[in-house]
């Protein structure tokens, strides 16, 4: 594999241009959540129990949206390589349409049926309960999600990446304040708990809605997206087959993968709340590793898109290479670091001894493995679905997770009833088997598809 050579100023434009307001977006966010998990965790853990296992319903929601604005973007970057604005405009519209369906599912499962959900991740009635209140609020905002988040990966397709980012930033910073105040019952509010945290969460979506709308159509009179209506809707039956014979594999993908994160939700579940409490609080504090990793991911998407559609397939595969090494080295600096800080992070969290330690050593492994992780997550999101290679992508990962992943949870968990931490490091064999695959797959050059060229 090629080095990343610095002096290739349009790779380095690029990623900058891209990849830091993504990743400035994605600190903010994993930043100001991991603050708002300390808030809750100062309730205790039936409280931290409660939300993160209602928030699966949501983690689920939005990685399928995930996948059909991600399927949609497939076809936004390269149409923007070629400069096609009308159908940039179109595949917004059907993916707006698509993400809206799904948000409406959701919002019901979660406004009416709370109970029925948390009872599913749960067989702790105090964190049944705290879960059904929170659910009740925060289902009222993923239609607004699902709208903002439509709106925010087409701006980041064709460029428009500080739009989101600046909504978010936003966003999240009246989430953190209003979750202090409305949690605690600060500034003369009375302390409302886990459903202080839905309301503060409701009102900043509202926010984030409008100032990614603002921004996108009313600032400087308005982005290349700035659709009418008669422009987003504007397709024939032949425009949607070509687009979901696409895109639908990368929805189903992340259907399937966050179905699977879902059953491991349930899995520790059924071990006990302690085990619950471990691994959400090793996933947050992982995920401020993994912004990096991730934003790399996103910005691949969109520099390896934009050249596939101006038929640049040999500047393609370079960016591709020099994109998975960059990642390496990024897995390797954070990880190190990760194994270095957990005892310090798991500080912050007022829960027993006995959780700590487990959270301690799941962050451990998970820092020695952490840059395996956001190489799959380059070749996934990045590289195979830039390139068209959705359903490769869609078998790799979701196969994986569905073959090796959550047999080793069962196994580990539910079976031989192993420590948690063992149960973590046995579910992530899945990415060494994901890695080796996805590199050799990487390496034939035969992943990359002009998709746009006769539309």
């Amino acid at each position: 594999m090629k080095g990343l050579k610095l002096k290739d100023k349009g790779f380095i434009k690029a990623l900058v241009t891209i990849a830091i307001p993504i990743t400035i977006q994605n600190f903010f966010s994993t930043s100001l959540n991991f603050v708002d998990n300390i808030m809750i965790g100062q309730l205790g853990k039936e409280a931290i129990a409660a939300v993160g296992q209602a928030n699966k319903l949501f983690f689920l929601f939005v990685l399928i949206l995930f996948g059909v604005y991600s399927g949609a973007g497939v076809f936004s970057a390269q149409f923007w390589g070629k400069r096609d604005i009308p159908n940039i405009k179109r595949v917004l519209g059907l993916s707006l349409i698509i993400g809206g369906a799904v948000s409406v599912i959701f919002a019901l499962a979660a406004t009416l049926a709370p109970k029925t959900v948390m009872t599913m991740f749960s067989k702790d009635a105090e964190v049944i309960k705290l879960g059904t209140e929170y659910l009740r609020i925060i289902g009222i905002s993923y239609l607004l999600t699902s709208i903002t988040f439509g709106f925010g990966m087409s701006a980041r397709s064709v460029g428009l990446t500080k739009i989101p980012m600046y909504a978010s930033v936003v966003s999240l910073g009246i989430n953190t304040f209003l979750n202090y105040t409305l949690i605690f019952g600060k500034f003369g509010f009375t302390a409302m708990g886990v459903k202080g945290a839905a309301i503060a969460t409701l009102i900043a979506r509202c926010i984030e809605l409008f100032v990614t709308l603002y921004l996108l159509y009313k600032y400087n009179g308005g982005t290349v997206i700035a659709a009418k209506f008669s422009e987003l809707f504007d397709f024939s039956r032949e425009f949607v087959a070509k687009i979901l014979k696409t895109a639908l594999p990368v929805i189903f993908n992340e259907f399937l993968w966050s179905l699977g994160m879902t059953i491991y939700a349930v899995i520790y579940g059924r071990i006990s709340t302690e085990a619950v409490n471990s691994a959400e609080i090793s996933n947050t504090i992982l995920n401020l590793f993994m912004i990096i990793g991730r934003s790399i991911a996103s910005a691949s998407a969109v520099m390896i898109g934009n050249k596939i559609g101006d038929n640049n397939v040999e500047e393609a595969n370079t960016y591709a290479r020099r994109l998975c090494k960059l990642g390496v080295y990024v897995g390797i600096i954070m990880g190190a670091i990760l194994i270095m800080t957990a005892p310090l992070f798991v500080k912050l969290f007022n829960v027993e001894q006995g959780i700590k330690n487990d959270v301690v050593t799941i962050l451990i492994v998970m820092g020695f493995i952490s840059f395996i992780k956001i190489l799959n997550g380059i070749l996934v999101v990045g590289v195979f679905r830039s390139g068209g290679e959705t359903v490769f992508a869609m078998l790799l990962d979701s196969g994986t997770v569905w073959c090796i992943g959550i047999p080793m949870a069962i196994i580990g968990g539910l079976w031989l009833k192993l420590p948690i931490p063992v149960v973590i490091a046995l579910v992530n064999l899945e990415e060494v088997v994901k890695v080796v695959i996805g590199l050799k797959r990487m390496l034939s050059n035969k992943w990359i598809k002009n998709i746009v060229n006769d539309m």
